[in-house]
């Protein structure tokens, strides 16, 4: 699944990171907290996707014995790219630049809030947006 700025997410190859650095670090007691996770799209399912196939990830970290204790999405609202500019958008709400910079929720950033404010990832949630299969396709 190729994104806005052009590389491939696939939410799984992100465990393998996460294990990679809980052999590395992990031994000295050394906590993870993922810093920065998002995509770069305009469709509002596919944000949604994202959130959730993170937070399967994550929770398949923390089953497997990985310290993980947060995450940050990247990003709270669309913004600005030094290499792209205002182009590609993460955010969890989008940004009307031409309409006084009004904001708006996405898909993701209301599936982001069920998820933190019932503190779970629901069957729901993974049935509709999460999983290994093809993500919503970009227009």
């Amino acid at each position: 699944v190729v994104p806005d700025m052009r590389y491939e997410f696939w939410s799984w190859g992100f465990l393998d990171e996460l294990e990679g650095f809980h052999a590395r670090y992990g031994a000295r007691d050394l906590p993870l907290v993922i810093t920065e996770a998002g995509i770069a799209t305009n469709v509002g399912a596919r944000r949604a996707e994202n959130v959730v196939r993170i937070l399967e990830v994550a929770a398949a970290a923390i089953a497997r014995g990985i310290d993980l204790r947060g995450y940050y999405h990247w990003s709270f609202m669309d913004n600005f790219e030094w290499a792209e500019g205002y182009t590609p958008h993460f955010g969890l709400y989008t940004v009307d630049r031409a309409a006084g910079f009004a904001r708006t929720i996405t898909l993701g950033g209301t599936v982001f809030s069920e998820i933190a404010g019932g503190r779970t990832l629901t069957m729901a949630h993974r049935t509709t947006y999460g999983g290994f299969g093809p993500m919503t396709p970009e227009p």
